[in-house]
């Protein structure tokens, strides 16, 4: 809610692009900033019309974004005529976070905001998705997670640990993984 600009009061800054956020437009915001969260909104409509948002996009670009979206098995089997339900009613959770993926990955946005977005995901398609996500080029990537897959955490440029709402260390896994503190006794207790 705070890199979308839902809170205001906050102390210091966030910039985008140079920009402080308290200064930006919400309609230019919402324009480059794309956000996936664990629960998504979905219209009772096909898959293609959620991950296209009703727009006119290629075919290809919108198997692109499926494929990376770890999507491609669940379309070939019941195409993107395939209807989502009220809310996503006729998807599962995971089902449901890949198509709000998938939509975002075809929007191209400056910025995708990930909260907790993979976290009905088997292991394996979080990883894959994860990987896409990072190899992503032209896009700052913010991933807020709970997760302490070293899978996917050694693929992140820079871990940030919060603790009770402030930011207590920073660094690759590995640089984390080095020193005695909180992320260490974090990741530690959950293996």
């Amino acid at each position: 809610n705070l890199l979308m600009g839902g809170y205001l009061t906050y102390q210091g800054n966030i910039f985008y692009d140079g920009l402080e956020l308290k200064g930006i437009n919400k309609k230019s915001l919402y324009q480059n900033v794309s956000l996936v969260q664990q629960e998504n909104f979905l219209f009772n409509a096909s898959i293609q019309d959620n991950i296209t948002m009703f727009g006119n996009h290629p075919k290809d670009a919108v198997m692109d974004a499926c494929r990376r979206a770890g999507l491609t098995e669940f379309i070939e089997k019941n195409g993107l005529d395939y209807r989502c339900g009220e809310g996503g009613s006729n998807l599962s959770g995971g089902e449901r976070q890949r198509v709000c993926i998938a939509r975002s990955l075809l929007k191209g946005s400056k910025v995708l905001l990930l909260d907790e977005a993979t976290s009905a995901l088997d292991h394996a398609t979080a990883d894959q998705i994860i990987s896409s996500i990072t190899n992503l080029t032209d896009t700052t990537r913010i991933v807020i997670t709970h997760s302490l897959e070293e899978a996917q955490l050694t693929k992140f440029d820079e871990i940030l640990v919060m603790k009770d709402g402030r930011l207590v260390e920073k660094g690759t896994f590995d640089e984390l993984m080095a020193h005695n503190d909180y992320f260490k006794a974090l990741y530690t207790l959950e293996q």
